[in-house]
Formats: C-alpha cells, sequence, structure tokens
C-alpha cells in the first residue's frame, strides 16, 4: 500500500471522527511505521545534534504526537532523498524534526533550482548551471562533503520541503489541505508547525565573526557572506560597503565647507549653491556606478541572468475562493482584483491619510514647543541647556511613529491579500516609503520652505540625523544582543512563554534559594515513542546549571538546535534598505544646510556595517539563502530619492537667501524662471550621465557572450552525439 492510500487519502483523516478518527487512522499506520529503519532511529537523544543535520523543523509543545508522526512519514514517504530525525528537548518541551537530505537528492534539487556551479578547468572553469547528468564535469563533485556550501544544502532542502504536495485533498486538525498545495508552507501558516529555520555551521560561523563582525580594519570578506548567507544579504553588505565609500566624497567637501565656512558671505552663497549642484551630481553618478558593480556581482555570483519564475506559488497566506487555476489544473485561492481595490480605497487609503494628519499634528505641536522654550530662553524664564529639548523630542518622536507606521503598514498590505511575495514586497516598500518620508522629511520641508528659518532647519536635521543613527544602531546590535540573551536564558530554565515566566517567578520567590545539582526530568510526553531523555554537558552548547530550592533543576543546557530555536527570526534587509534609503534622502536633499550630515553619515555607515554584521552573526538564526540579480524595487527607490534630489535643491537654491544676495535685481518671477531653467539643466545632466555609464561592465557582457555561446556549442555536440549513436544503432540493426 502506499503512501498515498494508507495515510493521505482524504476520507482517512476527514471522517465524521474529525481528530479522533484521524488519531484511530494514524494509530493503525503506527505499526507500518515501525517497519521503516527511518522512524526505529528518529528518536534521538536531545543532546546528540547529527552533523549533517541542515534544517530544523520545530513544533509547538501542545503539538498532538501522531501529527509529528505523520508528517515525519508523509515526508519520508513523498520525498526519499529527505532524512528526518525526531528530537524531544527536555529543556524547552518543544519536539524538533531535524531534516537533511541526501547527496542524490541535492543534485536533483540543484537541477531543479538551475544553480550555477563551478566547471573542471578543462571545461572551462566558468559558472554553469547544473546538471544531473552532466555532474562529472563539475569542480570538487567527487568531494560530496564539500560540493555543497552548507548555504546551498540549505537552500535546496528547503527547497524539496516547501515542494511535497499531497495527491488528494485533506483535513489535518482543523486545516484542509488542497490537492497538490504544498504541506509545509500550509501547516507553518496555521501554526501546527511552529517555525522552521537553517541551522548555522559554527566552524563557519566562527571565521566570519573573526573576519568579518570584529575586524574594524579590513574589507569586508563579501564572498564569503554570500557564501555562507546567500546572495540577498550579500548583495546588501556589497551596496551597504559602496554606498559608504562614496559618502568619503560628500563628507570630505562638507567637512572642507564647514571649516572654510562664516569668513566670507559672498564665498558662503557660492559655496551653498556650488554643493547643493554636487549633490544632484554625485546622487546620479552614484547610482549609475552601483549599478556597474552590482552587475559585477551578481555575475560573480551567478545570478546575473537568472530568470523570474514564470509559475509561481501562491502565497501561503492568500486567501480566496478556491479555484482552479488555468496554469496548473489545481485547486488555488482566488482573491478578485476588485476587492482589492475597494479596500485599497475604502481602507488603506484613508487609514494613510489618517497617519499623515497625525503626523502633521506632531509637527505643529513640535514647533509649538519649539517657540515657547526659545521664548521662554530668551526672556530668561529658561535655561539655555534646554534650547536642543524641542528637536530631541522630535527625534523621539519620529521614531516612534517609524514603528507605528511599519506596523500599520504590513497591517494594511496583509488585508489587501496579494497573491505573489514579490508583488506583497513591492506594495509594502511603497506604503513604508510614503510613510517614513512624510515622517521624517515633513518637519524639515516646513522648515525649510515654509518658515525659511536655514538656522533652525540645519540643528533641527543635526539632532533628527544624529540622534536616529545613534539610537538605530544601538537598537540594531546592543539590545536585539541583550533580547536574544534573555531569550536563551530563559528557554535554559524550561520558559518559552508568558505564563511559563510567571510561574517561576513565583516559585522563585516563595522559595529561599539551595544549592543543589540535579536536573529537573520534565513529565512524561502522551506518547512513549518520542522520549525525552538526559541531557549530556559535554555534547551540549548552552549556558549552564542553576537550580531551584525545591532540588530541582532551574536551568539547563541547551542543544545547537534548542538555543538557535529560541533566537528571533531575521526578518531580511526591508528595515536595513529602509534606514540606508532615509539617510541617503538626509545628505543628497539638506546637506547643502547642513554639510556635516555627509560625514555623520559616514561616521553612522562604518559602525553600520559592523553592527548589521554582528546582529545577523550573533543575535537571530540563520536566514535561509535567496538567490537575486539585484536589490530589487530599492533601485527604483533610489531613481525617485535621486530625482527629489534635483527638486529639492533646487527649490532652496531658489528660496534661499544667497540665491537673492547673488542676483539681488532680480523680480521674484525672473528668479523663478532662473531656478526652473537649471532644475532642466541639471536633469538633463542626469540623463547624459545616466546614458554615458552603461549599466553593465563590457567585460561582463563579454563573458555573458562566452558563456552562452558555450552552451550552445554543448547543445549542438550534444545533439551530435545523439544522431551518431542513433545513426550507429540504425547500422547495426540493418546488418542484423
Amino acid at each position: 500500500m502506499t503512501a498515498n492510500e494508507s495515510v493521505s487519502r482524504s476520507e482517512q483523516l476527514t471522517g465524521d471522527g474529525g481528530t479522533d478518527g484521524l488519531r484511530k487512522r494514524i494509530s493503525n499506520v503506527t505499526s507500518k511505521l515501525k517497519s521503516f529503519s527511518s522512524w526505529s532511529h528518529d528518536v534521538c537523544n536531545s543532546s546528540c545534534i547529527p552533523s549533517s543535520c541542515d534544517v530544523v523543523m520545530q513544533f509547538p509543545k501542545d503539538a498532538p504526537t501522531y501529527i509529528i508522526k505523520w508528517l515525519n512519514y508523509t515526508i519520508s514517504s513523498l520525498e526519499s532523498s529527505i532524512t528526518i530525525q525526531v528530537c524531544k528537548h527536555e529543556s524547552t518541551g518543544l519536539t524538533n524534526l531535524l531534516c537533511s537530505a541526501s547527496f542524490h537528492g541535492l543534485m536533483k534539487g540543484a537541477e531543479e533550482l538551475s544553480l550555477k556551479k563551478q566547471l573542471k578547468q578543462k571545461y572551462g572553469g566558468q559558472l554553469k548551471d547544473f546538471f544531473l547528468e552532466d555532474a562529472g564535469m563539475y569542480q570538487d563533485v567527487e568531494d560530496t562533503e564539500l560540493f555543497f556550501t552548507s548555504e546551498e544544502r540549505q537552500h535546496i532542502l528547503l527547497h524539496l520541503l516547501n515542494n511535497i504536495r499531497l495527491g488528494d485533498t485533506e483535513k489535518v486538525l482543523s486545516h484542509v489541505m488542497l490537492e497538490g498545495q504544498p504541506i509545509i508552507p500550509k501547516l507553518v501558516t496555521s501554526g501546527v508547525i511552529q517555525q522552521i529555520y537553517p541551522l548555522h555551521c559554527l566552524q563557519d560561523l566562527k571565521k566570519l565573526r573573526k573576519t568579518w563582525v570584529f575586524s574594524f580594519t579590513s574589507f569586508q570578506p563579501l564572498d564569503e557572506v554570500k557564501e555562507y548567507f546567500g546572495v540577498r544579504i550579500g548583495m546588501y553588505f556589497a551596496f551597504l560597503g559602496e554606498y559608504t565609500l562614496f559618502l568619503t566624497i560628500p563628507a570630505l567637501i562638507g567637512v572642507l565647507i564647514w571649516l572654510s565656512s562664516g569668513s566670507n558671505q559672498v564665498q558662503d552663497d557660492v559655496y551653498f549653491v556650488v554643493f547643493a549642484l554636487l549633490n544632484v551630481i554625485w546622487s546620479t553618478v552614484f547610482i549609475e556606478l552601483w549599478k556597474r558593480k552590482e552587475a559585477e556581482y551578481a555575475f560573480k555570483w551567478g545570478t546575473l541572468d537568472s530568470q523570474d519564475d514564470l509559475i509561481t506559488e501562491p502565497r501561503p497566506e492568500y486567501t480566496g475562493e478556491l479555484m482552479k487555476s488555468p496554469v496548473t489544473g489545481r485547486l488555488e485561492p482566488h482573491y478578485p482584483r476588485w476587492k482589492r481595490n475597494v479596500f485599497f480605497y475604502a481602507v488603506s487609503l484613508p487609514v494613510m491619510v489618517l497617519c499623515h494628519c497625525v503626523i502633521l499634528l506632531v509637527c505643529f505641536n513640535f514647533f509649538t514647543f519649539y517657540d515657547f522654550i526659545n521664548c521662554g530662553i530668551s526672556s530668561g524664564h529658561l535655561l539655555f541647556i534646554l534650547k536642543p529639548l524641542p528637536n530631541i523630542f522630535l527625534a523621539a518622536a519620529v521614531m516612534i511613529m517609524d514603528k507605528v507606521y511599519s506596523w500599520i503598514a504590513k497591517w494594511l498590505n496583509d488585508k489587501e491579500n496579494y497573491r505573489n511575495e514579490e508583488e506583497y514586497k513591492n506594495q509594502l516598500i511603497i506604503k513604508l516609503m510614503v510613510f517614513q518620508s512624510v515622517n521624517s522629511f515633513l518637519s524639515l520641508f516646513y522648515t525649510a520652505f515654509y518658515i525659511q528659518d536655514f538656522n533652525r532647519l540645519k540643528s533641527q536635521l543635526a539632532v533628527l540625523f544624529i540622534i536616529r543613527q545613534m539610537v538605530g544602531n544601538m537598537k540594531e546590535s546592543l539590545v536585539s544582543f541583550l533580547i536574544a540573551k534573555l531569550k536563551q536564558d530563559q528557554g535554559a530554565r524550561g520558559i518559552t512563554t508568558k505564563n511559563e515566566l510567571l510561574s517561576k517567578l513565583k516559585e522563585c520567590v516563595s522559595s529561599a534559594p539551595a544549592h543543589d545539582d540535579s536536573h529537573n526530568v520534565p513529565p512524561e510526553s502522551e506518547s512513549s515513542d518520542i522520549k525525552e531523555e538526559s541531557t549530556n554537558p559535554q555534547t551540549d552548547s548552552g549556558v549552564s546549571s542553576h537550580t531551584l530550592s525545591s532540588g530541582k533543576s532551574f536551568k539547563t543546557k541547551l542543544t545547537q538546535a534548542e538555543s538557535e530555536g529560541l533566537l528571533p527570526q531575521y526578518d531580511g534587509t526591508f528595515e536595513d534598505y529602509l534606514e540606508m534609503i532615509i539617510q541617503f534622502g538626509y545628505v543628497t536633499w539638506f546637506s547643502s544646510v547642513f554639510p556635516l550630515a555627509g560625514f555623520f553619515a559616514l561616521l553612522n555607515n562604518v559602525v553600520e556595517i559592523r553592527s548589521d554584521a554582528f546582529k545577523i552573526c550573533m543575535s537571530y538564526q540563520r536566514p535561509a539563502g535567496e538567490r537575486v540579480r539585484n536589490i530589487g524595487a530599492w533601485q527604483v527607490v533610489l531613481e525617485v530619492m535621486s530625482i527629489g534630489t534635483i527638486i529639492v535643491n533646487t527649490a532652496l537654491i531658489g528660496i534661499s537667501g544667497p540665491m537673492q544676495r547673488l542676483f539681488p535685481h532680480l523680480s521674484n518671477i525672473h528668479r523663478l524662471l532662473l531656478i526652473v531653467v537649471v532644475e532642466h539643466v541639471v536633469l538633463a545632466m542626469k540623463y547624459i550621465i545616466r546614458m554615458a555609464i552603461a549599466e553593465v561592465p563590457e567585460w561582463v557582457s563579454v563573458e555573458m557572450a562566452k558563456l552562452e555561446f558555450s552552451k550552445r556549442e554543448a547543445l549542438r555536440c550534444r545533439l551530435q552525439d545523439q544522431i551518431n549513436e542513433l545513426g550507429e544503432t540504425q547500422a547495426v540493426e540493418m546488418k542484423s
């Protein structure tokens, strides 16, 4: 009897008995499960994590044992290349499935993903899409341990797991699994599986910490970062490094202007106008040169010629009426576009307008508070030391509203119910950029263009810029690290929920401290098939053990799987890109007023590179690797910000005192016409620069052409060999 016949048929899982029926069916299958050698070795000592384990699948504490058995059997039956071990951890009480894949399964997945691997030197030595039938052509393919990096193994394994599909519609607990629907993503979003996370390779991670996180005087090892975390994260740090390097230009010019200003008014006016125009040129040149560098990295990392999938799975969170897909013929949720549009115009848009009204209210209160403090200082009723207080208040309000609006934007985006992950992310970027731009720049625009007080704008920008960056770096590195350690410490005490934390605290308060080296053995689970065993301190990685007055162990050592499972999941580079884009706006839009903006941005980013590296290596679970060609929609956002640089800087020139002092005889209309002409000239310069700098370097284009030629030659040779083989076969048949 096949897996689909014994376990996966819907009539076995969706009978009148509901969950009880499922339990009975699974209990009948359990005897069959025992005949499989894999299940006889499933239950492992919580202290012994297999060296081949790449991905951990974690279940909640209250997960029924029969569900874990069913999923284990289903995966093993439908994807035989995946090996699973079940581990019940005594410290946290959580059950993990420790997953790995055979070398043949990894090669099969690599072919499905069109993963690029390096050919042997006698075949050219280039990167080439992996084909299982040509496996012997690839460098180091004989070494099954080193041919795939740990990131590639995890990427392939997650692909294999996420593409396991049931043959029939089934009901798992209260969740309906459609025919042909991927099992794992559905169970994760429905809460049956608590989380899935790749395990760190401790040896490689230790090396990265030494050569990257704590190596402040060396360049980033971007190739190693890409090899360990994947192309998406490698591309972010490449962007951050290039952006930081380019910031040395406005930083140096800004410092020189700041040092030489104040002695001559005409000279200061010229500096103001020239620096404003230089910001426009610098932003354009940086974006175009980054495109070239981005193409180089994408080529070197084998993603430049990758194609978007024409057939994409719906997001697991995507809901709607079940309809047959015209592409795959499977039942899929369908959500009409008109419903999304109705929600956008009836809910999303009004909420966004309301949020912007709140921002206006905060700005109004800020300026009222600012005038109150200044009047109090001028009259002698308040101390001069209170002068920066309104700007500090504004910076705090902006950071708080950033968090609130991020949550609102994600909620609205979820409710709009987008089908594809890429579309979902792009729409979220648009919402967040609208929120964050208004929140970050509205007060500056009000000061610059309504009040037209450049001294106030300078102090406001300085405080907002510096405080926001300092707090952001502390929050990203120190706070996230402390939170991660606190969670691991609680996990060592068997605390994974707030209720468990309260009960442990009550136990501590009600008991006097005592010393005992015994360990607390949790009660047995509902099934003896999944056992809990004592933790072996010699093979664990975690924290040391302490005891309660009752003699029970209050703190035990954690295995690597337990320890990393308690860490928060890395949310990706979304917030990091957003932070850099807002900083880019501060530097390019207003540094003509505050010349030191580029200098402070440079200092921040030197720290930001290491703090982001610290965060991802020390405070979060290992993220799953992703393959991308570029930085995606953020490239478009940069282009929009660059156009905004032209508009803002020419407007600042037009309303500023330097413009009036340099051209005192011009009327307001003539001055406006002059600014419009300057704006169009600068736009033309931007277009010329863009056309003059090719997005892809010539050597990359040549290498891409060589690869395409070699592919065609290989295909021609293969076809010729097949023709020759067919001719030889026919000749033999004719002779016989």
